[in-house]
């Protein structure tokens, strides 16, 4: 490894090769192995296994290559760290669009959380997850700035299904629940729903049987991305906050087209 600040600037600067370290450092593994768990190329596979094992890296023991004893620990603490600063991109891509200051989110839930991120070729992507956990989940906890249609029929299938929902909306999504496409949902949700006569900030929490979902809105009103999770800060955090906004609501009686 006397070549070592070359090879290290060689390793953090190719995908693949970071890739080959994060299985390999765990056990040894095969080229079929690695095939099958790496997004690459089995030829571009080969060829960095190669420059690994000469910049000294990783050695071969029969079909499997493995870490070099002497560097497993420093190479472990090069993929955490890697995978640190791509996790720090992520949260940065998701709050970049969204229109909310973060700091009063504890920032465990951010750094532990998954996180799911619309993009042009998903562009659905999150707000597909979460209604699919909606529907699977028998109880729903929902506070949303703002309330699209499919999320407001996935709430109607839950309640037809018996599970227990209960629903905090601010004044602009109590209007879209009155528009004429979701009226049958309304009257379905309406002994379930608390409203807010105040606008509030574009962020959302639902908090669902087994995992709670921090949902996160851009400026026009679509969910841009989530973090979501089933650790114990999370679920803290994400059932105070709602239970917060839903001692600010108040419950919605009637069917009522005049709300302003």
């Amino acid at each position: 490894m006397a070549n070592q600040p070359n090879a290290l600037s060689t390793l953090v600067t190719s995908s693949c090769r970071v890739a080959i370290l994060r299985q390999i450092v765990r056990s040894p593994a095969s080229i079929d192995e690695l095939d099958s768990a790496i997004d690459s190329t089995r030829r571009s596979i080969l060829r960095n296994l190669k420059r690994l094992q000469d910049d000294g890296w990783i050695d071969q023991s029969g079909a499997e290559y493995q870490v070099q004893s002497m560097v497993r620990e420093y190479v472990q603490d090069i993929i955490q760290k890697i995978e640190q600063g791509n996790r720090i991109e992520e949260i940065q891509a998701l709050l970049r669009n969204v229109s909310y200051n973060f700091d009063a989110v504890p920032k465990e839930i951010l750094i532990e959380s998954e996180i799911s991120v619309r993009c042009p070729q998903a562009p659905t992507r999150p707000l597909n997850e979460t209604i699919s956990k909606i529907r699977s989940s028998k109880t729903v906890k929902l506070f949303v700035p703002f309330l699209s249609l499919q999320v407001a029929r996935a709430l109607q299938a839950s309640v037809e299904n018996d599970d227990k929902v209960s629903l905090v909306v601010s004044r602009d999504a109590l209007r879209r629940l009155q528009s004429s496409d979701l009226e049958d949902a309304f009257k379905i949700l309406l002994p379930l729903t608390y409203g807010h006569q105040c606008p509030v900030k574009p962020i959302g929490i639902c908090n669902l049987e087994d995992e709670s979902i921090l949902m996160c809105y851009d400026e026009h009103g679509g969910l841009h991305g989530t973090f979501h999770g089933t650790f114990q800060s999370i679920r803290e955090w994400s059932n105070e906050r709602y239970r917060n906004q839903r001692d600010k609501a108040r419950p919605i009686k009637t069917f009522d087209r005049r709300i302003q």
